[in-house]
């Protein structure tokens, strides 16, 4: 439909934008003399002196910070060249926003074999895109669309065997973007915006499947029990009304729930049922008065690829 084709341009779009980025950006600073500088400043008035004395200020302090983290660098380089495991809570350590702000550039976690392979870097200097969340869906929605299909065609050659999301990653980004600093961009860039959106259900199950603290099964329970429910759904609702219309009365759905959850307890259902109800009282409040339950609704992504509290709350039970 409509909404995949515009989030298909939007990911080539993407795709091109990081393909022509490199990832070591030009010195921040400004390299005009400081006797040019001081001139410009004389040539202005006092406001306009003291507003251009505190940016150039701001920057120098910005660039020597920079140049701080960087001798940081090698010194944690030569350091971690030397550890046998490689451990996530260091390495977003290493991405965190400085101060309340985001980093402007990001530092190489090294080449050791340690490190997962897509994240092997010597770089010193990443620029931070400031990936946006939908970005970020893009991204994770094409690299599971892309891992399916090599796990599809491993299954039937090799059995029922799927690749690491880890390895996979970075033979899906070398494909992508085609250079070791493309992988660097993308790989590092796309690692911040897991952990920087990490709020959202799919980019923390991506997230929490890529540093091994849940299995990638769990990811493909989840889907298929929103879609078995959504089947059911709409088979009750072909059943009850002659034809699929969409919605059922409250009393069928809550029924359904019952059924379809046998192994929740009554106080699960009933975070559910509110969920639901909290859902539809935005997209379909006239139904819901009727106690009509506009289901279609419950399973619809906004432009963020957010799904709605219904959704949310049967994958965060799912996990528990």
């Amino acid at each position: 439909g409509v909404p995949q084709e515009k989030a298909n341009i939007e990911l080539v779009q993407f795709q091109a934008k990081m393909k022509a980025y490199t990832p070591r950006p030009k010195h921040l600073m400004k390299e005009e003399p400081v006797k040019t500088i001081i001139q410009g400043v004389l040539s202005l008035s006092t406001a306009e002196q003291v507003l251009r004395v505190e940016q150039e200020l701001i920057q120098m302090y910005k660039t020597l910070n920079e140049t701080k983290e960087e001798l940081e660098y090698y010194k944690a380089l030569d350091s971690s060249s030397k550890l046998q495991e490689f451990v996530w809570d260091e390495a977003f350590e290493r991405l965190a926003d400085q101060d309340g702000e985001p980093r402007l550039f990001f530092l190489g976690f090294g080449d050791g074999k340690h490190i997962p392979r897509f994240l092997r870097s010597k770089e010193s200097r990443i620029e931070n895109q400031q990936l946006t969340k939908r970005e970020v869906e893009l991204m994770i929605k094409e690299i599971w669309r892309a891992k399916k299909e090599v796990d599809d065609v491993a299954k039937n050659t090799e059995g029922d065997r799927r690749t690491d999301l880890k390895n996979f990653m970075f033979t899906y980004l070398m494909q992508t973007y085609k250079t070791a600093e493309g992988v660097t961009a993308v790989a590092y860039n796309l690692l911040w915006g897991l952990k920087q959106y990490e709020y959202d259900a799919d980019i923390e199950m991506f997230l929490h499947v890529l540093i091994d603290v849940v299995d990638e099964e769990v990811v493909h329970d989840q889907v298929k029990l929103l879609d078995d429910f959504c089947f059911l759904l709409r088979a009750l609702d072909d059943k009850t009304n002659g034809r699929v219309l969409g919605a059922i009365t409250l009393a069928d759905f809550e029924g359904l729930l019952q059924e379809f959850f046998y192994s929740k307890t009554d106080a699960q259902i009933a975070e559910l049922v509110e969920a639901a109800e909290e859902d539809l009282r935005v997209k379909a409040p006239d139904q819901w008065d009727q106690k009509v339950v506009a289901y279609e609704f419950l399973f619809e992504e906004d432009d963020n690829f957010d799904q709605g509290p219904f959704a949310e709350c049967v994958r965060d039970q799912h996990l528990r």
